[in-house]
């Protein structure tokens, strides 16, 4: 009897541990999205900034970064902070280097953070029409990876919660 009981508890426990797991999963699938929402918001108060702004890139940085919500303000207020210091480097290296701090403490992947990486190259060096075009460029292809992130979560988080039961099913039924 208490050997059965053992067994029971042993084999609700892996099951569940499958059940976490796969949340944890569909939890990370579903910040990934709210963070590009997150990052297409941005662009939207990087444009307005650009457009209607008299200041600097890197006083934009530091305005936005009070708007946003984590990762994207202690980057941006970092990112700021370091072109107004000019530290070594000029905008482009700046910029890149600090995406790696981004890309640490966010849920964006890597086909995610070349968007943002675009805008390192040519953010800076051009006419205010030509960023502004270059931002709205950058937040349409942003657009473009929020549908198809949303086409594909629907059916992935559904495999993915039963992908997670069977498993601890299927590790129960091997141990027992």
């Amino acid at each position: 009897m208490h050997m059965i009981f053992m067994k029971i508890i042993g084999a609700v426990l892996i099951v569940g541990s499958g059940i976490y797991l796969s949340g944890n999963i569909t939890m990370a699938m579903k910040r990934r999205l709210q963070e590009l929402y997150a990052l297409k918001t941005l662009m939207v108060l990087l444009e307005g900034d650009i457009s209607y702004s008299i200041s600097t890139l890197p006083e934009c940085f530091l305005e936005i970064s009070e708007k946003v919500d984590s990762p994207f303000d202690e980057w941006l207020h970092s990112l700021g902070n370091q072109l107004l210091n000019y530290e070594v480097g000029g905008f482009e290296s700046i910029f890149q280097a600090s995406i790696q701090t981004l890309k640490r403490d966010s849920y964006l992947r890597q086909e995610d953070m070349e968007l943002i990486l675009n805008l390192s190259g040519l953010l800076g060096f051009l006419d205010k029409d030509m960023q502004c075009n270059l931002v709205k460029l950058t937040r349409s292809r942003i657009e473009e990876t929020i549908v198809q992130v949303e086409k594909g979560m629907k059916n992935q988080t559904k495999i993915i919660h039963t992908v997670g039961v069977l498993i601890g099913i299927l590790i129960v039924i091997i141990l027992i």
